[in-house]
């Protein structure tokens, strides 16, 4: 009984190997399900709900890629790019603080470069832009080229009382001026400064009074402006010729003050004072009264008039003339005549009234290079107006207070 049961085994399983070698043979795999349509339909559920979950996987992984993760990234990207941005900008701040200082103290003899190390230093040690811009350049800079351009201008001043500094186009003359000058400018400024010893040349300008500056006087400080008419539009532009020009002489044409004219009268009445002579006469009145005394009487009644004049006279430039030929003693005249023009212009000034048609010939004291484009205007005929072309559209004024126009505005 048991020999038969164990080949009823073996019999099931050769029919259970042969049953697997089949499907193989067919192409089929060996664990592949040939089950009916129950089969089928589970495989089917099986394979849609793996799908919907790795779907929902999918989408859980996008969405928390997309509104976690790749912000989060974004974000620090965007400080990793903002501190490198800073730390560029930082960099190149303290680039060029450290050029601005070099530029600032360039053309500086040592001796006045003391404060340039010390700025360097503090450029090294600063950790944030804040701290560079702590660090003053302005300060210090100035201070070390108004201290170096003053001992320039003292040194100039020792050689020449005429000195002059220019800066771009301005020109400033005069050891005052000079110096309050480099006291208010900046370094900036400073740096292209040039003090020398002032060259000057004397130009001689005709000019009606108007345009003369009103009243000149020796010793006035002037402004030379010159006015250009564009074309038919009539639009004007003013230019600087000369600044700070020194009035060296005035001389007034001869049309105005050349002769000095005076006349003095001179008369008296006697009422009833009589006359010398013989004769009689029936009544005698007494002038203006209506009283009269009747009877003989010696000599003749009525008013006595007495007339002087006196006339004055004098040419000067008759008087000019006869000293040249030493016909008049030279110290007379000076004494007489010393700066009659001048004082001429002095009593007008204090009267308020003179002669507002008269010219002068102004004598200039100015730099070489003003006196080049000054002298280039006066000469160019194409520059004059008027109908003979002999007028001129250059403009004088006071640059400086005279000391008569101080005292002037102190009584207002």
């Amino acid at each position: 009984m048991a020999e038969g049961d164990k080949g009823t085994e073996d019999i099931v399983g050769r029919l259970e190997a042969l049953r697997k070698r089949v499907p193989e043979e067919k192409g089929l795999k060996p664990d592949e399900d040939l089950g009916g349509p129950d089969d089928r339909r589970k495989k089917t559920y099986r394979y849609v709900g793996i799908a919907i979950v790795v779907l929902i996987i999918t989408g859980v992984m996008f969405l928390g890629y997309k509104y976690i993760y790749a912000p989060a990234q974004e974000a620090k990207e965007a400080e990793e790019a903002l501190k490198m941005q800073e730390q560029a900008e930082f960099i190149q701040a303290k680039s060029d603080k450290t050029a601005e200082i070099q530029d600032a103290y360039s053309g500086l003899p040592s001796e006045y470069r003391t404060d340039q190390s010390r700025l360097l230093e503090q450029v090294s040690a600063a950790g944030s832009i804040g701290e560079l811009d702590a660090v003053d350049i302005t300060g210090p800079a100035n201070a070390a080229w108004r201290a170096y351009l003053q001992e320039r201008l003292d040194e100039v001043s020792k050689v020449s009382q005429e000195v002059e500094m220019r800066i771009g186009s301005e020109t400033y003359k005069g050891y005052d001026e000079i110096r309050m000058q480099i006291q208010r400018t900046s370094y900036s400024k400073l740096k292209t400064a040039v003090i020398q010893e002032l060259q000057t040349e004397i130009i001689p300008i005709r000019l009606p009074r108007l345009q003369a500056g009103g009243v000149p006087d020796v010793g006035n400080i002037v402004n030379v402006y010159y006015k250009t008419v564009r074309g038919k539009t009539g639009i004007s532009n003013i230019t600087v010729l000369a600044k700070d020009a020194k009035v060296v002489a005035v001389i007034r044409t001869k049309s105005s003050g050349s002769d000095v004219d005076l006349s003095e009268s001179e008369s008296k009445q006697d009422t009833g004072g009589g006359v010398e002579g013989f004769g009689t006469a029936s009544s005698l009145s007494t002038g203006a009264t209506s009283a009269s005394l009747t009877g003989d009487f010696e000599g003749s009644a009525g008013l006595k008039s007495r007339k002087t004049t006196t006339e004055y006279k004098v040419e000067i430039e008759e008087l000019q003339k006869a000293a040249a030929a030493s016909k008049l003693p030279e110290g007379y005249i000076t004494e007489v005549l010393e700066n009659y023009g001048i004082k001429l212009n002095k009593i007008e000034r204090e009267a308020n009234i003179g002669d507002l048609d008269t010219e002068y010939l102004l004598l200039l004291e100015v730099s070489e290079d003003e006196a080049l484009k000054t002298v280039q205007k006066i000469a160019d005929e194409n520059e004059r107006v008027g109908s003979d072309r002999t007028k001129m559209n250059i403009y004088i004024t006071i640059s400086k207070t005279p000391s008569w126009a101080s005292n002037s505005r102190n009584n207002w």
